[in-house]
């Protein structure tokens, strides 16, 4: 009788034995399938941040590339620029292109007294860009395939402003005097470039 208990008890505490091994391992899977999901979420979220950082850093860079760039600051008394454009046949030379919403060279950098010829890329000046006016110097035009230069003759050294006929084109000129000087006082950016005028048609706006 005391061997039968025994070996009774025996079965038993197999039995016991194999049942906690099987919960043993149900509870290993699921904390395998916890772990599993916990890293996917840590995944997901990283790729998320991923994405939105990407997002902002593209959207720096177009604000960037859109916004007017100039290469010349002040010291005292006068404006310290880059090179003036280069003469050919007794005129100063300048190639005009258009990026974002902004002329370039930017700004344009002239000698006063020399006469200059502004040769506009008609590849990327297009519709209202092609209305080109200076104030400070008396240049209204629009250009076109077959007329595409500006000449004028810049006779004041100083910062100035120039934009298309409606003033969303825009950019500057700094004229130096015969020195090499730029005075710091004399700018008028400002007052050149007026937006929201109109183009007066013709200009490839929609306006004849």
């Amino acid at each position: 009788m005391v061997r039968f208990m025994e070996e009774e008890n025996k079965e038993e505490a197999t039995e016991n034995a194999e049942i906690e091994k099987e919960i043993g391992k149900d509870d290993m899977e699921l904390e395998k399938e916890e772990t599993v999901k916990i890293r996917k979420s840590h995944l997901l979220s990283v790729l998320g941040a991923v994405v939105i950082v990407s997002f902002f850093i593209l959207a720096a860079q177009a604000v960037i590339a859109d916004t007017p760039q100039s290469n010349s600051r002040t010291v005292t008394g006068q404006v310290v620029v880059g090179s003036a454009a280069p003469v050919q046949d007794g005129k100063q030379i300048v190639k005009l292109t258009v990026q974002g919403s902004t002329y370039y060279p930017n700004p344009m950098v002239l000698k006063k007294g020399v006469p200059v010829e502004v040769q506009v890329d008609m590849t990327s000046v297009r519709g209202c860009f092609r209305g080109i006016q200076i104030p400070a110097f008396g240049v209204r035009k629009l250009v076109t395939d077959s007329d595409n230069k500006i000449t004028f003759t810049p006779d004041k050294a100083g910062t100035f402003g120039f934009s298309c006929f409606m003033g969303m084109g825009r950019g500057q000129i700094v004229v130096q005097d015969e020195s090499g000087q730029v005075p710091a006082d004399v700018n008028t950016v400002a007052q050149d470039i007026q937006s929201g005028s109109s183009c007066g048609g013709g200009c490839g706006c929609g306006g004849g």
